[in-house]
């Protein structure tokens, strides 16, 4: 077994990559999705403890918190629980910049826009929308991973992905790696073109107000 672990060892240094458990993990799952470039760091496990603007200099490259990714898992309470078509999905996987607030209005409205133009799903009302933070039980068991691991790397189930606009705007970003201390770097390209999310104007700087799911469950 030692013999083994030297010789994981000797590759992990060949090829450039951590040699880390965790890192190798989501490093492998990624690849296996079809991401050609991905980098994976470990961090302190004070990394949630300490204030935003420190933690881009625990990550190499990162310039700053606007290369930082927080993952949301949200619900559409009135979506079959099978649902998963992009448009009309029970869960979806949300991926905003740290720096930017999410904003469930903007999300809503840009939903119902959408359906609107697909004949499948045109005759959706308002009454079809409800949304909510899914609970941490359940968004661990659709993703595959705790809270603040939570990433669009090696997700267990296939919920569509939404990515704020604003992300497009950056050649990278970092997003969970599937465990709290474990951070993904990936290319905006890549994520656009391998995941093909949805990409919809979400989010509010951080400094002006938003309302939750909570306040905006039917517009």
């Amino acid at each position: 077994m030692e013999r083994l672990q030297e010789k994981v060892s000797a590759l992990t240094r060949l090829l450039g990559v951590p040699d880390d458990l965790d890192c190798l993990s989501v490093l492998a799952l990624g690849y296996r999705q079809g991401f050609p470039r991905l980098k994976a760091m470990k961090t302190p496990t004070n990394y949630y403890d300490l204030p935003l603007e420190r933690r881009p200099s625990l990550l190499d490259p990162c310039p700053s918190t606007a290369f930082l990714i927080k993952s949301i898992v949200l619900e559409n309470t009135k979506a079959p629980l099978d649902a998963r078509a992009p448009i009309f999905s029970r869960y979806y996987l949300i991926l905003v910049q740290y720096v930017r607030r999410f904003s469930s209005a903007r999300f809503h409205t840009a939903m119902r826009q959408l359906a609107r133009t697909d004949p499948n799903y045109a005759n959706l009302t308002k009454n079809d929308f409800t949304w909510r933070f899914a609970d941490e039980e359940t968004a661990t068991a659709l993703t595959g991973a705790p809270h603040n691991g939570i990433g669009p790397i090696g997700l267990r189930t296939p919920i569509p992905v939404v990515v704020d606009a604003a992300i497009l705007e950056l050649p990278y970003v970092w997003v969970g790696g599937l465990e709290p201390t474990t951070k993904v770097m990936v290319s905006v390209s890549d994520l656009s073109h391998i995941l093909q999310p949805i990409i919809i104007n979400c989010a509010d700087n951080a400094n002006s107000d938003a309302n939750t799911p909570e306040s905006v469950q039917r517009e």
